[in-house]
């Protein structure tokens, strides 16, 4: 299924407000069920977290590639947030794709109770 990006502010509140949520190591990913055919996400990375403008925007392609793998096997639209921490453990050299996946395996935990 397809995976799109979505930013609007009141797009995000709904789902900060309404969506499951689960707690992972420096990171919240809160979802809810999707109105579109597709799946949506949004990676919000705060500059007091992670100073550099580079290193947020890697940590945003990381998300988004990792997310797209894991939720091509979930059938229902799904729209996620995920939320970076001030705890949240990143070194440029150690993290990837396969941190990112582990972070979004927490999506099908989140499914089950939707």
């Amino acid at each position: 299924m397809l995976l799109k990006r979505f930013r609007s502010r009141k797009d995000v509140l709904e789902v900060i407000s309404k969506g499951n949520s689960i707690r992972s190591s420096g990171v919240i990913i809160k979802c809810i069920e999707g109105k579109r055919g597709y799946h949506r996400l949004s990676v919000i990375c705060p500059k007091s977290v992670i100073k550099s403008a580079v290193y947020r925007n890697r940590i945003k392609r990381v998300f988004f590639e990792a997310a797209r793998t894991i939720l091509q096997d979930i059938p229902n639209a799904l729209d996620c947030i995920v939320l970076i921490r001030s705890d949240f453990d990143y070194h440029p050299k150690q993290f990837n794709k396969k941190s990112a996946e582990r972070v979004f395996q927490a999506i099908r935990i989140i499914k089950a109770r939707l």
